[in-house]
């Protein structure tokens, strides 16, 4: 499980900084990232229901990546 949640989080983390480095269409690379940041987010949920995340621990990375998506949400209308 730790596997695919590193996989989910450099595979997001790669999708910002192609955004970054894109010139025209952010639009569809945006919105891959926002796909990875659900699935990270449900890998999460599964981590907690599995008990190999604490409650504090869960609590935190959900907070987290609630405040991710809020920017990338506004990336996204930005683009």
């Amino acid at each position: 499980m730790a596997k695919r949640v590193e996989e989910a989080v450099l595979e997001f983390y790669d999708l910002l900084l192609l955004a970054v480095k894109k010139g025209g269409d952010r639009k569809s690379v945006l919105n891959r990232a926002s796909f990875e940041l659900e699935r990270l987010k449900h890998y999460l949920r599964l981590c907690r229901d599995l008990n190999i995340l604490s409650i504090r621990q869960y609590e935190f990375s959900s907070r987290e990546i609630v405040e991710i998506g809020k920017l990338l949400g506004g990336w996204l209308k930005k683009a």
